[in-house]
């Protein structure tokens, strides 16, 4: 008899990160898959990314969706309470014997803790990790604290989520599951991106993935402009500028960038980005020559693409790091003259701390065999 195995898919996000597990459990006769898609993929505002989820080749199973169209701390508390509501019914009415829920994201909390009371079964996928500059630290501890198995991606989150559960759940150091297959995926040539996102490579090419610190939302408006300073005053490179994340204070992000664009609009080595897409931006870190801002990306994908990282204030402290990633305050002259200084050493060839020798993917379906 197969095992019933649902999988919460809330953004463009954690759906590429679960992609190597997904095309396996489509594979394996053993277990029933389902996928409960919400939150931002079904928002028109955020690219109604649920299309690539088809695209992929799966279905969309069950679709619950509250919309946000503000990123005020009101409007996500809002959000938050919609979504425990719409989950509380939906977990009422439908059962699984494992529900797979990853990372981080206030949504993703909601949905996981609703069903708490109904006693359902999560599994925890990249828990342990700490991110102080977000409030998203919180909801990754609830959504562990809810969870009946939790998989890590190093040793060190395992010893975080022993000291969280007590040894009360199994915990599992599989690595980080986006890193699975990165070398036999097929990427988009420079040729591609340029055509369809506008990228200019004539110069070095500079990723920009730069989210709201949570914690000190009052401050994100300098923040921005700060980096988008250092953007302006490095005029001997191009910059891909990715949209954030629907965090708390993301719009005053997003407007500013949208400002900055406008500002710029005759400059053709500026591009801003609404969404690549999984391939489209592991296509881009492959033929950037660096990769500046805040994002989980730089620290957990970015050393197996060979990257750079200038890594900007307090979102990511507390993440474990390869020897690629370099700190800096989210001050214009030191991101400045960091990415200068990485840009010359040319390519990374140290080891990236989040890749195991054995595909995540292998291992955590390993695992739910047994569970």
């Amino acid at each position: 008899m197969s095992k019933s195995i649902a999988i919460l898919t809330s953004s463009r996000a954690d759906f590429g990160i679960y992609l190597p597990l997904l095309n396996l459990l489509k594979k394996e006769a053993s277990f029933d898959l389902k996928l409960i898609v919400f939150g931002t993929h079904l928002s028109k505002l955020h690219g109604h990314t649920v299309d690539e989820i088809i695209a992929e080749g799966f279905n969309a199973d069950y679709k619950l969706f509250a919309e946000i169209t503000n990123n005020r701390a009101e409007d996500i508390a809002n959000n938050y309470a919609e979504y425990t509501q719409l989950f509380s019914t939906f977990w009422a009415n439908n059962k699984f014997d494992l529900v797979l829920a990853l990372g981080d994201r206030f949504e993703m909390a909601a949905a996981v803790l609703a069903g708490i009371p109904y006693n359902i079964n999560f599994g925890h996928l990249h828990a342990g990790e700490t991110t102080l500059g977000a409030i998203d630290n919180i909801y990754r501890h609830c959504i562990t604290l809810a969870s009946s198995i939790c998989f890590t991606s190093t040793q060190m989150y395992s010893d975080r989520v022993h000291q969280l559960v007590e040894a009360t759940v199994p915990v599992i150091n599989v690595g980080a599951l986006s890193l699975d297959g990165l070398e036999k995926l097929e990427l988009p040539s420079k040729e591609d991106l340029s055509k369809k996102f506008k990228l200019d490579f004539s110069k070095p090419l500079i990723m920009v993935v730069f989210h709201p610190e949570t914690v000190e939302s009052n401050k994100n408006e300098s923040y921005i402009l700060e980096v988008l300073k250092a953007i302006e005053l490095m005029p001997e490179y191009a910059f891909a500028i990715n949209m954030p994340n629907a965090d708390t204070g993301a719009d005053i992000i997003r407007k500013a960038i949208l400002d900055f664009k406008n500002k710029h609009a005759d400059n053709q080595s500026i591009s801003v980005i609404e969404h690549f897409g999984k391939r489209n931006y592991f296509a881009c870190l492959k033929h950037a020559s660096l990769l500046i801002g805040n994002s989980s990306s730089g620290i957990i994908e970015a050393a197996s693409f060979n990257k750079h990282v200038v890594n900007m204030g307090n979102r990511q402290k507390g993440r474990a790091k390869s020897e690629n990633t370099k700190d800096c305050a989210i001050d214009y002259k030191e991101i400045i003259n960091l990415s200068r200084e990485l840009i010359k050493l040319g390519n990374y060839s140290g080891q990236n701390i989040y890749k195991k020798e054995k595909s995540a993917a292998e291992e955590i379906i390993k695992t739910l065999k047994t569970f």
